[in-house]
């Protein structure tokens, strides 16, 4: 695929405020499931008006982020942990999705990374897709569809969540990949669990594309 091709996400006109309530009923109580423990340097982003901004339209907040980030990245205090965006790829029937083996938790997730400092998360998850899959895209909207976090420790033991924000992307079906040299990006069929596929991250995606699907 030239580098130059971008694939454009659907109109906005379709993402109906109905969907966005049907997608957030779909995670109201599931609260902390799935949490995972690692080694973090802590480095959340402070002072981030775009990060500020995309919390606020969150179509889904299950773990009640949003209200923690705007305080952390509008000048309030800063708790230690990572800010990531994770970028749900699927094809135009929302039967199938981009998963990249991600050798830090060693196993296949969504697309992602860390924000930098002062970068606007959509820009994010545009550059983390390019990076790790080789695709350029548009997200279906600019809004993010998820905002969540997971509870992780620090290199000295303490308390760390990292919190995250999620895009989705659709690309062709027969979309080539071009993932990173460690971390190998493949198409997977929604309809079946892979083998070492992260539990929380497979369905929070399956689920977000059956409701895309209705």
């Amino acid at each position: 695929m030239g580098g130059d091709q971008v694939f454009q996400g659907a109109s906005a006109s379709r993402l109906t405020h109905s969907r966005r309530a049907q997608w957030r009923a779909r995670w109201a109580g599931e609260g902390q499931a799935g949490c995972v423990r690692v080694e973090y340097q802590p480095g959340l982003p402070c002072d981030n008006a775009a990060v500020v901004a995309a919390a606020g339209r969150a179509w889904s907040d299950p773990d009640n982020v949003g209200d923690r980030l705007v305080t952390a990245c509008s000048g309030g205090p800063c708790p230690p942990g990572e800010l990531v965006v994770a970028s749900w790829v699927f094809d135009p029937s929302w039967k199938s999705t981009v998963l990249v083996f991600h050798q830090r938790f060693k196993c296949w997730m969504p697309p992602g990374g860390r924000i930098e400092p002062g970068e606007d998360p959509v820009v994010a998850a545009r550059r983390e897709l390019r990076e790790e899959t080789g695709l350029t895209a548009e997200p279906v909207a600019a809004d993010p569809v998820l905002l969540d976090d997971w509870v992780g420790s620090s290199v000295d033991g303490g308390h760390v969540e990292t919190y995250g924000m999620s895009y989705a992307f659709v690309v062709p079906a027969d979309a080539a990949l071009r993932g990173e040299a460690d971390q190998p990006a493949r198409w997977f069929p929604l309809a079946s669990v892979p083998d070492a596929a992260h539990p929380r991250h497979w369905s929070r995606v399956v689920d977000f594309a059956g409701s895309r699907r209705h």
